[in-house]
């Protein structure tokens, strides 16, 4: 009713659920999964099936639903890796080549660009250009003169080590055919961008 022509929905690979029988690399015709604590996830995106076609007329509106992996970068983290991923990381002694995925968080907002301009239609899984192994993720830490991965009281009671025992890997071709562009960082340069924004003072720091 104002017109708007394009709606982009952030939404969370976590939909797929953390499932040992997930497949390596998931794609959009995966169906979501979550895990009980995740289920709000799923149940908040748009229902896809209600949405139109690709093929958009100029009276309709686009909705793009973006799963985002656990998105990092020179302005901090995400709760998700916050509370979820890093405190596992820290605490994991056997899984040290656990291949785990990110997004930078300037690939995460190219990609909602795209999706605007593109007039994007439909689910679409986003992911940096790589994996990291979770050992290699404490390495990048602790080469950039970081003390170590934070520690987030927040991250009590969690279950550990689910995440790092069954990562969630998925695929971004289909949003890079559809939009005609590539991501710029990789998962590793993701995660050095976070680390250096753990050495900056809280009071100096001002997200530029």
């Amino acid at each position: 009713a104002a017109g708007v022509r394009q709606f982009v929905y952030l939404s969370d690979i976590r939909v797929y659920g953390i499932n040992r029988d997930n497949a390596v690399p998931l794609t959009e015709r995966s169906l979501p999964n979550p895990t009980r604590q995740h289920h709000l996830l799923a149940d908040a995106e748009p229902a896809l099936d209600q949405l139109q076609g690709p093929m958009l007329a100029s009276d309709e509106m686009g909705v793009a639903v973006l799963r985002a992996a656990i998105t990092i970068g020179p302005n901090g983290s995400s709760p998700v890796a916050d509370d979820l991923l890093f405190p596992y990381i820290a605490v994991s002694k056997r899984k040290r080549n656990t291949p785990l995925q990110f997004l930078h968080q300037q690939d995460l907002l190219r990609a909602a660009q795209y999706s605007i301009s593109q007039r994007l239609n439909g689910a679409y899984n986003i992911a940096s250009n790589g994996i990291i192994s979770s050992g290699d993720v404490m390495e990048l830490c602790r080469a950039t003169g970081s003390p170590g991965l934070p520690k987030f009281p927040r991250a009590r009671g969690i279950r550990r080590g689910r995440l790092v025992g069954q990562p969630i890997i998925v695929t971004s071709t289909k949003f890079r055919q559809a939009a005609g562009v590539s991501f710029k960082y990789t998962s590793g340069q993701a995660v050095r961008a976070y680390c250096h924004s753990y050495l900056l003072e809280p009071g100096l720091y001002n997200g530029s």
